[in-house]
């Protein structure tokens, strides 16, 4: 899950590029402007994530990728294998939906002994799943409201992004000299 924001338009990024010495300025002033933003979206992002293992907290952190003047990507979000894409669903919600059989959240030899309960009829069908520190049989999860962890970060700091990034600029400016 990610946001881009466009900083410059299109016009502004054309008279940019006539400008001397300006790689070595947006370097200067708009890499630390991205370190800023993402560290402010970070602390308005981490006291807001769910705590019920520790995984979600673990994984959370930001970087400034590689890149350089106005290619720079600001990264805010959980990392994991291949991604998390589990976060995606904490952000967003989820609807009810019926739990399959067989899609059990347990895995190895937990899912073997639950598959063969079933098969003897010992247990409900369902699903069994870890809730709190209890294990519960769910035939349809109820879904839940989406926390909005990363979106409603953004749109609360929106306006203090936006000015790092104009006072970086502003900065640069200072310091620019014009080649025709």
């Amino acid at each position: 899950m990610s946001d881009q924001e466009v900083v410059l338009s299109d016009d502004v990024q054309a008279q940019i590029s006539k400008l001397d010495g300006i790689g070595d300025l947006l370097q200067k002033y708009m890499r630390p402007a991205m370190q800023q933003s993402v560290s402010l979206l970070a602390g308005a992002v981490e006291p807001n994530i769910p705590t019920l293992t520790g995984y979600a907290r673990e994984t959370f952190g930001t970087h400034v990728l590689n890149g350089s003047g106005l290619n720079m990507t600001g990264y805010v979000g959980w990392k994991g294998s291949p991604t998390a894409w589990w976060m995606n669903i904490v952000e967003s919600g989820a609807r009810p939906h019926p739990l399959v059989p067989g899609f059990t959240s347990r895995r190895g030899p937990g899912k073997a002994g639950w598959a063969g309960m079933q098969k003897l009829g010992v247990t409900p069908l369902g699903e069994h799943v870890k809730i709190g520190n209890t294990w519960v049989t769910m035939h349809t999860h109820p879904g839940f409201a989406g926390r909005f962890l990363l979106s409603n970060a953004l749109d609360e700091n929106q306006d203090a992004v936006e000015s790092i990034f104009s006072q970086a600029a502003d900065d640069m400016l200072g310091e620019v000299s014009i080649n025709d």
